[in-house]
């Protein structure tokens, strides 16, 4: 898979330094959907995190070749031709599938996996059911980071919507931000998506050190009672799992 050549931010990340037992080296995939995973998958790049792997999985090459990650997937090579899908989700789904037996041979390679995506109604909204019906299939643990679209973008919020009840036909764990309410505090959308990355960062972090024995409950409410009530945890199990 290509790795990036070229790299165009000027911000300054500073490097962190966490115990975080031998044991998740290897074990823990971050996945990031899309430019919204692109800029996750920068980040931890740029914080030099080695608890974890990265894969950024993305149709436009524009994302592929300006974002840092260990390992990179264009995905819809022949449907999207290095583009991105226009924000359908249709495509989305369809450009996934040209490249779903490499995905899926990076994802069985971890043993726990998390998802960091946008579900704006593109890319990540159209490929994020198949990912976890591949995970599924594979009985993987895995969790998704992702955000709570504003109430007046309604067709966001319808597609964030049609994604949610696609998922509820699977198992799944997925822990929400409220985009609007820390836009309403923060007044800025680069600051509140800045927010909600290094938050998503601490919490993936968090899981690190608790492998292999991660309890997202117990984490999520610790957090929650540190910071306030910042997250959303909810668990959908598949029926008859």
């Amino acid at each position: 898979m290509p790795h990036l050549n070229k790299f165009n931010s000027n911000k300054k990340v500073k490097k962190q330094e966490f115990n975080i037992a031998e044991t998740s080296k290897k074990a823990i995939l971050i996945v990031g959907l899309g430019s919204t995973g692109g800029e996750f998958t920068n980040l931890i790049q740029k914080a030099r995190v080695h608890a974890f792997d990265t894969l950024l999985l993305d149709s436009d090459l524009s994302i592929i070749n300006n974002y840092r990650s260990l390992n990179k997937i264009c995905l819809g090579k022949t449907l999207c031709r290095g583009l991105g899908t226009g924000g359908s989700s249709e495509r989305g789904a369809k450009a996934y599938l040209e490249a779903s037996e490499e995905v899926s041979k990076n994802l069985s390679e971890y043993k726990y996996i998390i998802i960091r995506a946008g579900m704006r109604g593109g890319l990540g909204t159209g490929s994020l059911p198949k990912i976890v019906k591949e995970l599924n299939k594979q009985n993987k643990r895995f969790i998704i980071l992702t955000t709570k679209p504003l109430d007046i973008e309604k067709n966001i919020v319808l597609k964030y919507n049609e994604l949610i009840k696609k998922l509820d036909l699977l198992s799944y764990e997925i822990i929400l931000r409220d985009y609007g309410k820390i836009l309403s505090e923060n007044k800025d959308k680069e600051k509140t998506f800045e927010e909600i990355n290094n938050n998503f960062l601490e919490l993936s972090y968090d899981i690190a050190k608790q492998y292999p024995k991660i309890n997202i409950s117990k984490l999520v409410k610790n957090n929650n009672k540190i910071k306030g009530k910042i997250y959303s945890h909810i668990i959908k199990k598949e029926k008859g799992v």
